[in-house]
């Protein structure tokens, strides 16, 4: 028998066996991500919710909806929630313990710390590292905040709500 017929004979009897093992192979190097492509977001924000809050011949009352409350970082040009809705996103500073915000309402301001701790993850080789925050304490001055909750202290995506707060009814408009 000849060296190329022993060949063809190996690579039968093995057949299966070398199929399978190149569909393995594929797969594998199929799944890898090419270098630099990030396909997890690394936008990491507290959610904050507002309702104020009000009296009338009924008693109190609350609302969701409402006009221009203007919210923009202490110290930054970024102003981050201008709009008629009862929900925004707020970075948290990745560098600091405490983030400072300057809420406007109405001709009233207020200024809202967020104490918090920072934790940096590495996700992986493509995205590198984002931090996630611990929300640990709310503390306000001013005469738009009444009062406020942490209703979830994990800050680990930009999709949840995490802050809430109750503002006072200056009304009429």
């Amino acid at each position: 028998m000849s060296f190329a017929v022993g060949q063809r004979m190996l690579v039968r009897k093995y057949w299966s066996e070398i199929v399978v093992g190149c569909l393995l192979a594929g797969c594998i190097l199929a799944g890898c991500q090419p270098d630099g492509v990030c396909i997890e977001s690394l936008q990491v924000r507290a959610g904050v919710s507002a309702i104020w809050t009000g009296y009338n011949s009924s008693g109190p009352y609350g609302a969701t909806t409402w006009d221009s409350l203007r919210v923009q970082g202490v110290g930054s040009d970024s102003v981050y929630w201008c709009i008629n809705s009862a929900r925004g996103y707020l970075p948290l500073r990745a560098t600091a313990p405490t983030s400072a915000f300057q809420l406007q309402w109405h001709g009233h301001t207020d200024t809202l710390f967020i104490d918090h701790s920072n934790d940096t993850i590495f996700v992986d080789m493509s995205c590198g590292c984002t931090v996630y925050h611990t929300i640990n304490e709310l503390h306000w001055c001013g005469a738009i905040i009444d009062s406020a909750d942490i209703i979830n202290a994990a800050v680990t995506t930009a999709d949840e709500s995490h802050i809430v707060l109750y503002l006072h009814d200056y009304g009429p408009y």
